[in-house]
This record gives structure tokens, C-alpha cells and sequence, in this order.
């Protein structure tokens, strides 16, 4: 019989589709003879102003003697945390001004997100730019800038903490002809760099203009006339496994293949349009993470699809500005996106609550968690391995999830505390790995929230300098322990604000810069968290001596949000968020 050859079924791609054009670079300049440029300086660095003050006269110095150069004029600007609306105001006042090109400093983490979207909007608007970047951020902004501004000249430094001497600190920063050459090079000379320099080589699975995917490089399969397609599920999802692998597409575990079918099975959970973006610009890509996005890499991670409104709801959490992802999702920090469910809906969902339940073997727990975190990767970072900028990363990168096991705890539980008793809320926190708090032998409540708060004020964790949320999980029989010695939630909450302090002499010059009121400044003793709201209270697990603590990033803040129904009501029952359920 004669043989035809067949291919494994087309895939939905888990990255979202590019559905607008770039934007174009601004004219450059003929020469930088009697120009006059504008030197932005971000204020990334003013905790080293004494040498770092020098640079910029140096290289205004040094463009004019080299170059010709009319005129450099210094604008001095903080973006860092800087309120909505601040770049493009900032933008149009730059573009309305003599200068003729512009030269933005310094782009590191912290940073990045806020300077090229400065980079952007005055390229966009006619304004030539070159953004200086720190060394370990050069291809995260490269990759901010692929899709939506290829070929924005991006110069690089190293940054090590500056000597004393400022005219060293000035050689070591500064190279007057890369600023040149980015300013007065053609558009396209430009672009034609910026693909050699930051383009990967082309992937093994080749995206159409569906967005959709084939294993092009795998073998064609084979079948005879008169038989059925029959693909071997053991190679097949080998190749499969190997192929998005290679490409930088799941996260090193394998993958359910996301065939239209599975997708659509998990979209009949949700009301909401496929193209509906729940991120509108996830960084470093510039690209939405729509519904539709979601729901595909869910499939991969192994979501079953009764679970997608607590996946989605999680997804709404880290949308909200208030999570800051525009930085919790490529800063350094080994932080994950830490989910936490209460209510009834947990339970529907198959979400354990008891003994294990941060550990293996639950479902649910791990696939929502992957599954968020699959998502916002494949969203945005189309450089893999050179745009995520964790030092060393962590397990809560990959999986962090439970349920409140609302049944074993003497308290109200967390959802009745922010909504009512058949309301299912989803709290979401950028926070490390859980801490343990190992506790057998007190008897007494006060003996072992000390245990508890000497964990928290670690001088190692973020929050020793930047005060931020706290997630206390107490196992039942700790939190049956407090219950029975008079201790309510509130008296934990006020406890942890009034003792998980450090020396304010043990934090200077050490760990990180310090983000903290001015109230705290002068205190002899520094809180790890700034208000008794801010300390999250759930009991989760089986009765035992542990007791866990998540450490938050300090940059963003806990989001909580109920699960709702099409009309945004609460859902009472997950078959409400079921299309047309």
C-alpha cells in the first residue's frame, strides 16, 4: 500500500502573538558637530553621587572636544518608582525642547522598565536616543526593546561600586564614541546591529501567522492508506518535550502538548475573550499576556481545566499596579509569585490545605502555580536565560500554591476576613521560598512567636530594608496553641510589627539601599513591616512543629481578588465560571 507522510497536529504557541507593527527609530543626526544634546540622568545611582556627580561633565568634555559637539545640558529626573504618567509627560517636555538628542543613563534593573519606555516615547516622537545600560541588564533591555522598538542603540558598562578617585570612576564609565556612533548612524545600520548582536539563532518551533507551531525538525511520520493516524505517544512527546525545551518554552519539566481541543476545554471556564489582555505589556517583551495566552499555558503546565478561575484570578492579582510587575517580573531577586486560596471554591478545585500541601503530589497546588509562572515567562522574556535576572533563583520560580485549611483553623478564615463566608478570594505575593519555624516545646503563645519573629528579621532578607508584606502560615496545632492563649489574628499581626525589628546600627552599609518612611528612618529599632495590615495570617498543613513564613520581595505589595462570575459577581460555585454554565 502506498505510504503518506503525516505530521505531528499543529500546536498553539504559548508566546503572544505580535499583533502591532514596531515603532520606526527617529531620523539621526549627519554629525554631532554644534548640536546640542540633553544628558538624562535617571538618578538610578544617587547613592554613589560623589563619583558618580563627575561622569557627566566628563563626557559632555569629551563630546565636545571630539566631537564638536554645541551644547550638553544635564536633566536630572528620578524614574525609580516614579507615579503613572511621569515618562510620558516627561517625553513630550524633552521632545519640546532645543535639545537634539538625547543620551539616558543608566539602565539597570530597578530601572529598566521605566528609562527605555522614556527611550521609546521619545524616539517615537522624532527624538534621537541612546540608553547607556548597566552590564547585567544589557539584554534585558534588548529584549524590552525586540519587539517594540528593534535596533534602539543600547551602550553597556560595567558597574562596580565606584572608588574614590571620580576622574577613574569617569574613564571606567564612559565611552564618548559609542554615543556617537548610536547618534548620527543610519536607522537601518542600526537595526542591522542590534539583530546580530541580540537576535538567537532560529528556534526549532517556527511560530505562523495562526500561532501555531510544528516540530519542523522532527521526522515526518508514517502510516499506510488504510490505517489511522497513529503518532507513538512515547516519541512524540519526547520530541515534543526536546523541541520546546531547545526553544526557551516551558520552564525544564515536560508539557502537555496544548492542541486546539485542550485549549478551547480550558477557555469554556472563563466568559472572557481569548484576546482579552489581563497584562496589557509584560516586560521585558512589550507584549500582552491576553486570556488566551493563559489558557495555552495551562494546558502545558498540566492545569486541569476546572481549575482555570483560580489561575485566572491569580493572573488579575499580578496584573493590578500594585504588584509592580513590571519589576517583580525581572528583578534579581530569587522570589516567585506566591498563591494563596481561601474560600470554598479551593476545595472544588481539588486544592490541598492539610499535611504536604506546599510539597509534591497535589495537582492542583503545583499546576496553578506553574502555570502562572509558565505564562508570565513565555509573555515576556523572548531572550531565555539572558533576560531574567535572578541571581540564582529558587523553587518559588516554579511552584508555590495552597489552599487555607479553613476547617482545621480556630480563626475566621482569610476570605471571610476580606469578603464573606461563601466568597473565594486568591492573594498573590512575590515572596522567596517558605521559611520553617520549627517549634515543639513551648506551651505558650508569646514563647513561640518569638521563634517566629526572629525568623523574620533575618539581615538577609529584603525586608530588613525595604518594610513590606509578611505570610505567616501557621500549621493548625500552632495556631490552636495561640487560639488557646487568648491570641487572636490582630494579636499576631501587632506583635510581629512590634518585635520583628533590627538594630538600626546592624543596617547600615549593609544588604540593600533602604526604602522606608521617614517616620522609620531615625528609629533606634527598624520593623520588617510597616503596619499590622501587612502581616498575612492563614493556617495551612497538618498539626505539627512547623510553623512557615513568606518573606516578600519589598517592592510590591500582596493582591488579593475574589473569583467571580461572568457578571463579576462572586462565584459560589466554581460551575458559575463555566461559559454559559
Amino acid at each position: 500500500m502506498r505510504e503518506i507522510d503525516v505530521h505531528p497536529p499543529l500546536l498553539l504557541d504559548p508566546r503572544p502573538l505580535v499583533r502591532s507593527r514596531p515603532v520606526p527609530l527617529a531620523p539621526r543626526l549627519p554629525s554631532l558637530q554644534g548640536r546640542r544634546l540633553l544628558l538624562f540622568d535617571n538618578d538610578c545611582l544617587h547613592h554613589w553621587e560623589g563619583p558618580y556627580a563627575v561622569v557627566y561633565p566628563t563626557l559632555a568634555q569629551r563630546l565636545q572636544a571630539q566631537y564638536g559637539v554645541g551644547e550638553c545640558r544635564r536633566m536630572k529626573v528620578r524614574l525609580a518608582g516614579s507615579a503613572p504618567g511621569t515618562v510620558p509627560r516627561l517625553a513630550a517636555a524633552i521632545a519640546a525642547s532645543d535639545a537634539e538628542a538625547v543620551v539616558i543613563a543608566l539602565c539597570e534593573t530597578a530601572t529598566a522598565a521605566a528609562t527605555l519606555l522614556l527611550a521609546w516615547e521619545l524616539e517615537r516622537q522624532g527624538m534621537p536616543t541612546v540608553t547607556v545600560c548597566q552590564e547585567a541588564a544589557l539584554y534585558l533591555a534588548a529584549a524590552m526593546t525586540m519587539t517594540v522598538l528593534p535596533g534602539l542603540p543600547l551602550s553597556s558598562l560595567t558597574l562596580i561600586r565606584p572608588p574614590s578617585d571620580p576622574e577613574l570612576v569617569a574613564e571606567m564609565l564612559w565611552v564618548a564614541g559609542e554615543v556617537e556612533e548610536a547618534l548620527i548612524s543610519s536607522p537601518e545600520q542600526l537595526q542591522r546591529q542590534f539583530r546580530q548582536t541580540f537576535m538567537t539563532a532560529p528556534e526549532r518551533l517556527q511560530a505562523n501567522t495562526a500561532g501555531e507551531l510544528s516540530l519542523w525538525n522532527v521526522h515526518s511520520y508514517r502510516l499506510t492508506e488504510s490505517a489511522s493516524i497513529d503518532l507513538d505517544p512515547s516519541t512524540y512527546a519526547a520530541e515534543l518535550y526536546e523541541a520546546f525545551s531547545d526553544s526557551g518554552l516551558c520552564d525544564g519539566l515536560p508539557i502537555i502538548p496544548p492542541t486546539r481541543e485542550r485549549v478551547e476545554a480550558m477557555l469554556a471556564w472563563s466568559a472572557r475573550d481569548a484576546v482579552e489582555p489581563i497584562v496589557p505589556r509584560c516586560f521585558p517583551s512589550g507584549l500582552p499576556l491576553t486570556v488566551g495566552t493563559l489558557a495555552i499555558n495551562a494546558v502545558m503546565a498540566g492545569c486541569r481545566p476546572n481549575s482555570f478561575p483560580i489561575l485566572l484570578t491569580a493572573a488579575d492579582a499580578v496584573a493590578d499596579p500594585r504588584y509592580q510587575l513590571m519589576r517583580a517580573g525581572v528583578a534579581s531577586h530569587p522570589g516567585g509569585h506566591a498563591i494563596l486560596v481561601s474560600g470554598p471554591l479551593a476545595e472544588e478545585a481539588g486544592l490541598a490545605s492539610e499535611g504536604g500541601c506546599l510539597g509534591p503530589g497535589f495537582r492542583a497546588n503545583l499546576t496553578i502555580s506553574r502555570a502562572l509562572n509558565l505564562s508570565l515567562a513565555n509573555a515576556s522574556h523572548p531572550l531565555p536565560q539572558r533576560t531574567h535576572l535572578s541571581t540564582m533563583g529558587s523553587a518559588a520560580q516554579l511552584a508555590f500554591c495552597c489552599a487555607e485549611n479553613v476547617h482545621a483553623s480556630p480563626w475566621s478564615a482569610f476570605h471571610m476576613d476580606r469578603f464573606d463566608a461563601a466568597t473565594t478570594c486568591v492573594t498573590v505575593v512575590k515572596c522567596e521560598s517558605p521559611h520553617n519555624v520549627v517549634e515543639q516545646l513551648s506551651t505558650r503563645a508569646e514563647r513561640l512567636m518569638h521563634g517566629i519573629a526572629d525568623v523574620v528579621a533575618t539581615l538577609g532578607r529584603h525586608s530588613a530594608y525595604v518594610p513590606a508584606d509578611l505570610v505567616v502560615l501557621f500549621n493548625p496545632a500552632h495556631a490552636r496553641l495561640m487560639h488557646a492563649d487568648g491570641w487572636s489574628k490582630q494579636d499576631v499581626q501587632r506583635f510581629l510589627v512590634e518585635h520583628a525589628r533590627n538594630p538600626r546600627q546592624l543596617l547600615i552599609e549593609r544588604g540593600i539601599e533602604p526604602v522606608r518612611s521617614a517616620a522609620l528612618t531615625d528609629q533606634a529599632w527598624i520593623p520588617v513591616v510597616s503596619s499590622p495590615e501587612d502581616v498575612l495570617v492563614f493556617v495551612a498543613g497538618a498539626p505539627g512543629p512547623h510553623t512557615m513564613v513568606g518573606l516578600s520581595w519589598g517592592y510590591s505589595r500582596a493582591v488579593t481578588k475574589a473569583v467571580t462570575r461572568p457578571d463579576g459577581q462572586p462565584a459560589r460555585h466554581l460551575l458559575e465560571c463555566y461559559r454559559g454554565g
